[in-house]
């Protein structure tokens, strides 16, 4: 029997959080198909008053977040800290130095999910484009948040090798 997800509480009202299992993320990885890109972690934080994050050594996945409502902001190593306001893509390398958080005044309403695979790094250096940017503007598009409803809908199932290139298939296209 599959768990169905790792739910972790990190006590926002209304969120909703999903950790692949580290076998799933094995079997992802030494896929030959999903191996190349992959979600290892999944979220969505509609209320997120005070959520804060600092990770002085970065993160070993990329992290993907994409503001619908408010504001928050991302920092990378020493750069100067970058508002992300709604409608924007915040994209956080893998193994760089990173803060972000919600802004005070107009918390924000966040998808996120990190990234692992061997394409994972190409997929974000072509997200950024040159020159590099961490904070991309997107056209409104309710397509991303239905990419995120259905990776979330697919990897729920269980972790199957058929949910996982579902999931994996929406989130590419998110």
């Amino acid at each position: 029997m599959h768990i169905l997800m790792d739910k972790v509480r990190e006590g926002f009202r209304a969120q909703r959080l999903l950790r692949l299992p580290m076998d799933a993320v094995r079997r992802a990885h030494s896929s030959s198909f999903i191996g190349d890109l992959y979600p290892t972690d999944l979220g969505h934080f509609p209320e997120s008053r005070h959520h804060w994050v600092s990770r002085p050594a970065g993160h070993a996945q990329h992290i993907l977040i994409y503001c619908v409502a408010g504001e928050g902001w991302i920092q990378c190593g020493r750069a100067r800290r970058l508002p992300v306001p709604a409608g924007h893509v915040a994209v956080l390398p893998a193994g760089v130095p990173h803060q972000y958080g919600a802004s005070a005044q107009a918390p924000w309403n966040i998808y996120w999910a990190h990234l692992g695979g061997r394409r994972a790094a190409e997929f974000v250096r072509l997200l950024r484009g040159t020159p590099a940017r961490n904070v991309i503007p997107v056209a409104p598009d309710e397509r991303i948040v239905e990419a995120f409803e259905e990776t979330w809908r697919e990897l729920g199932t269980g972790f199957t090798d058929t949910g996982l290139l579902l999931g994996t298939t929406a989130l590419a296209r998110m």
